[in-house]
């Protein structure tokens, strides 16, 4: 990569970064977009990006008892792990405003 070659230090790679970042096109839209949703399914929950699009489908057992045998997860863990990860685009979103 002759990009990536030329100069030396810390300088010359932000320029090079710079320089590869001017080639790529804006992206304008989100590949999943925010809001996530939580959708109960069958034996589990289902999360959802805006347009509808399945992201991650967490599955449990009705009791403790049924879970503890099969070693998996119940419904309720299933429920809270779903939730997390709707909370996500949300967590990750840069800060819009910044206090000094």
């Amino acid at each position: 990569m002759e990009l990536l070659r030329t100069g030396s230090g810390l300088a010359s790679w932000g320029r090079s970064i710079r320089y590869a970042q001017s080639l790529m096109p804006e992206q304008t839209t989100r590949r999943f977009p925010p809001p996530w949703t939580v959708e109960q399914i069958a034996g589990g929950y289902k999360v959802k990006d805006a347009n509808g699009q399945s992201l991650a489908y967490v599955y449990g057992r009705e009791t403790q008892a049924d879970a503890d045998i099969a070693r998996v997860l119940t419904m309720d863990e299933a429920r809270r792990i779903a939730s997390n990860i709707a909370k996500l685009p949300t967590f990750l979103a840069p800060d819009l405003e910044i206090s000094c």
